[in-house]
């Protein structure tokens, strides 16, 4: 039985950004989340197939999406998603290929 899916994780980048919120009208700090979704194979490999950053005001919990262009430079070079779900399925397809070279070499 093959199990696969789809599904999605939030990820809080930690880092939080002064401004003013336009629901609340109040300047406040933003934080930053970092959305995606990824589709599955037993749970364990993966693909990332959308992925977003987005702010969220803490008083009246409007979020927004923001251009990965407007973030700083830190945010946008560091790895939030989780390894395998990023690079599971091209993991998975190298050991395949792998066991096939060495059973072609016996």
């Amino acid at each position: 039985m093959i199990f696969f899916g789809k599904r999605g994780n939030v990820v809080d980048t930690l880092k939080t950004f002064w401004h003013v919120c336009p629901g609340c009208q109040l300047n406040v700090p933003f934080n930053v989340h970092f959305i995606y979704s990824y589709i599955h194979l037993y749970f364990i490999f993966g693909l990332i197939t959308s992925h977003q950053y987005v702010e969220t005001c803490p008083n009246c919990l409007r979020r927004q999406v923001v251009p990965k262009e407007a973030l700083p430079l830190e945010i946008r070079q560091n790895r939030y998603a989780n390894i395998m779900h990023q690079f599971g399925l091209a993991a998975l397809a190298g050991l395949i290929i792998l066991m096939v070279l060495i059973n072609a070499v016996k």
